[in-house]
């Protein structure tokens, strides 16, 4: 039992140094499709616009984000807005993955306009935008109508970010927007930006426009990188 004991302490202790090592020094990694992915190249340019173009290679692929600014702040990936976005390449055969304004379904929403004459409800049929089976869940205001949350029920096929759908029913009023698709999302967050580098964090799902493939990044980050 002590041994055992022995053992997890250790292989405990081995994994805080070694995240420590990953995350103490200039660096861009994360997980792509579930295996571990890091660079071992990194640059990181402004444009005299202010714009940030963050590249990290290794020998087979090569992982660009695009963001419209170095400073503190969340940029949305896969919206309208193509100043931020996340791109993937394959350098074998120049396969691309990116956040790229694609018909898909839908991932998040917002609220434009409240409305009048709603009542609570699930699963409300919408109309317009560039796809078709959107199903949201509602709460509305008891004395106004006005909705106060939306959230997805059904994200239906072939929308894209940027994308104004009514509700249907009430006063067939309210509106909200599509800010991303379940194949093109995720959201960069600077966390510091200071002394001429930039520290943060990426998720993106992106998607190659030819064939509909996707693929996923989680747990990004990149530490301390020169911003030239």
């Amino acid at each position: 039992m002590k041994k055992l004991i022995f053992l997890l302490v250790s292989v405990l202790f081995l994994s805080s140094c070694e995240n420590n090592i990953e995350t103490n020094s200039v660096a861009m990694q994360g997980r792509i499709n579930n295996s571990f992915w890091k660079s071992v190249n990194i640059t990181a340019e402004k444009d005299e616009f202010g714009n940030v173009i963050l590249t990290g290679f290794t020998a087979i692929d090569q992982l660009e984000i695009n963001l419209s600014s170095a400073n503190m702040g969340t940029y949305a990936l896969g919206s309208n807005n193509q100043s931020n976005a996340a791109f993937y390449t394959l350098l074998a055969d120049g396969k691309e993955y990116g956040t790229f304004v694609f018909p898909s379904s839908v991932n998040e929403i917002s609220l434009l306009e409240d409305g009048s004459g709603y009542l609570d409800a699930s699963s409300v049929v919408t109309s317009g935008g560039s796809g078709t089976g959107l199903k949201v869940d509602i709460i509305a205001d008891e004395i106004s109508g006005a909705i106060t949350e939306i959230k997805v029920n059904a994200p239906g096929v072939g929308y894209k970010s940027g994308d104004v759908i009514t509700i249907t029913t009430g006063n067939n009023n309210a509106t909200f927007t599509v800010l991303n698709v379940s194949k093109s999302n995720g959201e960069v967050v600077i966390t510091e930006s200071e002394a001429g580098t930039i520290t943060g964090t990426f998720k993106f799902t992106a998607v190659n426009e030819e064939t509909g493939e996707t693929v996923v990044c989680r747990d990004g980050i990149f530490y301390k990188i020169p911003v030239l």
